[in-house]
């Protein structure tokens, strides 16, 4: 019986080295690619989270600065000349930032605030760590831009209740600010009591006859906001602090209104010839106290670094130019 025998070959230990090392060429070829583009991914990522913070902290300094000197429809209202029906005693220290209007009006920056200034630290306002953060402070002072109507006209003395339509608009000790387009007057409320419809405010001072206001008139929230950039508690993934951008408004704990920010900066715009026009830009602290009325721009500069280490450290600056009511 004739059998027939099938020759097999199979490969050599040369061509076996060839090919795996042909696939590892691919295989690191393939890794090195994989990197670089999840390497170019967290780039752009950071970057464009970067812009976004930034323009977001841009466009709430901005929003408000824009409301400074807003007084309703009595404009150019110098604040420092306000009627006043407050109860000192009752304001707790952060909420008493009314009585630093009569320096420089209705805003402050503090240059490279290490130090905090005395209004601010002495009622622990600012608690986020601050060291080594070179960078200014702005201290805005002023009304909210959502008002509401008086109801009813008041009445003189104890009894000069305000009564506005119940939105939940005012608490008991609230700073408020009520205008029409003759007078203006800044008080702090008393007991606040609602109905299904409206919200009665006591005062803590009474007024006279004529400091009464007619239904005609405004009320409005008076608020201290404060911008400044400090450390978070928060880390990145490689454990370094998050510079950040903090608001902190009256009273209320400060909050992280955009991450990522290390510095603020501000320049004024001060026109000299009353021709509406800014004639120089200086910055805050070359602004002397006569000269703060005359500031009809400012330019806002905010400087944004990256959250995470993509070996990009030193930041990008973005600028926004403001244009005031004085």
């Amino acid at each position: 019986m004739n059998s027939s025998r099938t020759n097999l070959r199979g490969f050599t230990l040369i061509e076996i080295m060839i090919a795996l090392t042909l696939g590892l060429i691919l295989t690191a070829g393939v890794i090195v690619m994989f990197t670089v583009n999840s390497s170019t991914q967290r780039v752009v990522q950071e970057n464009s989270r970067l812009q976004e913070n930034a323009r977001f902290a841009l466009n709430e300094i901005m929003l408000k600065l824009r409301m400074v000197n807003f007084s309703g429809c009595n404009s150019n209202i110098d604040f420092s000349n306000t009627k006043e029906f407050l109860n000192t005693a009752d304001i707790s220290a952060s909420k008493a930032f009314y009585n630093d209007i009569a320096s420089n009006g209705m805003m402050n920056v503090y240059k490279d605030s290490i130090g905090l200034p005395a209004a601010i630290s002495s009622d622990n306002a600012i608690t986020e760590d601050i060291s080594g953060i070179q960078s200014d402070m702005l201290v805005i002072r002023g009304v909210d831009d959502q008002g509401a109507q008086l109801m009813t006209a008041q009445s003189g003395g104890t009894d000069g209740d305000i009564q506005i339509a119940n939105t939940g608009y005012v608490a008991k000790e609230d700073t408020l600010f009520i205008a029409d387009c003759e007078k203006t007057a800044l008080f702090q409320a008393g007991n606040v009591s609602n109905s299904a419809s409206t919200s009665t405010i006591s005062l803590s001072q009474p007024i006279s006859n004529t400091d009464i206001f007619y239904d005609d008139a405004i009320l409005y929230q008076y608020q201290v906001n404060i911008f400044y950039v400090g450390n978070s508690d928060i880390k990145n993934s490689k454990g370094q602090p998050i510079p950040t951008l903090y608001q902190k408004t009256n009273s209320d704990d400060p909050f992280e209104l955009a991450q990522g920010i290390s510095d603020l900066n501000f320049s004024f715009g001060i026109d000299t010839d009353d021709d509406g026009k800014p004639n120089k830009f200086v910055n805050a602290d070359e602004v002397s106290a006569s000269e703060w009325i005359k500031v009809t721009v400012i330019k806002v500069q905010v400087t944004a670094v990256p959250i995470e280490d993509i070996g990009m450290r030193t930041g990008r600056v973005f600028f926004a130019t403001v244009s005031l009511r004085n």
